[in-house]
């Protein structure tokens, strides 16, 4: 997979500002805004940076296992990749998922973000069947 960025392509929309699944503006009262997220545009998995810093450095990585015949479990990882100076807005390019052949898969994406001297770990919570988004943390 090769890296890719994409400068502010992509906007957190507050649970509130959404449209509801039955039509209409959703009656949620969450205004929170995300400072980093992961979401899956068009089968390729993408971290955001919210934030109004420049991350000096992303580590990411992702894992998994998958049960075969409810018998054997077959474990998946991906080693660790990284990209440096995220900038504010930059969304970076962190995984692929193939509905057909990755929904068997229980998947989990993991970040590590470097701003300064400070370092902080991220993980998705564990999915299957799909990735859409998920807020790591909040403004």
């Amino acid at each position: 997979m090769e890296q890719k960025r994409i400068r502010n392509k992509f906007t957190w929309v507050s649970k509130s500002e959404q449209n509801s699944r039955f039509g209409g503006m959703s009656s949620s009262k969450d205004i929170r805004c995300a400072k980093y997220w992961i979401l899956n545009d068009d089968d390729s998995i993408y971290f955001v940076n919210e934030s109004d810093d420049v991350i000096d450095k992303l580590i990411y990585s992702s894992g998994g296992m998958c049960t075969v015949d409810d018998d054997d479990v077959v474990s998946v990882s991906v080693r660790e990749k990284f990209y440096n100076n995220v900038l504010p807005g930059e969304a970076v390019k962190i995984s692929e998922y193939d509905v057909i052949y990755d929904s068997d898969y229980v998947l989990q994406y993991e970040v590590t973000v470097m701003v300064g001297n400070c370092s902080d770990d991220y993980r998705t919570m564990p999915f299957k069947g799909g990735f859409r988004e998920e807020v790591l943390v909040w403004k």
